[in-house]
């Protein structure tokens, strides 16, 4: 149990790390980065656009993915030039409508609001 706890917490700690260098990423270099949770690999990756080829992946334990209150949603969003989560790629002049992320593990809940605000409870 503690050994699960302690690699709950890494993985926690690894995808807001990675959610936060992406979101910087996003911000400097004026572009989006799309976010997809594979449930077959059990990896979210973190792709620069745009054509989001190069990417960085965390990820996730199978004791965690195995975990009765895991959920992960949505499984795909972009994090955009401006920071905010989105549902879908910025094409100019729209503006796509803004989500919000929430992870679900066994001891934590991780909410990204839409406007790249992370919650860890």
């Amino acid at each position: 149990s503690y050994q699960n706890t302690q690699i709950e917490e890494r993985f926690v700690n690894s995808y807001i790390n990675q959610f936060k260098s992406s979101q910087v990423d996003a911000m400097t270099r004026d572009i989006d980065v799309r976010v997809v949770y594979n449930s077959s690999t059990l990896v979210v990756s973190f792709c620069l656009g745009p054509g989001f080829t190069v990417c960085d992946n965390v990820s996730i334990p199978a004791s965690v993915r195995s975990s009765s209150n895991f959920a992960y949603t949505p499984a795909t969003y972009f994090i955009n030039r401006y920071g905010n989560i989105t549902n879908s790629a910025e094409v100019a002049p729209n503006v796509p409508s803004r989500i919000s992320v929430s992870i679900v593990t066994l001891n934590n809940t991780v909410n990204i609001t839409e406007v790249g605000g992370v919650n860890l409870q």
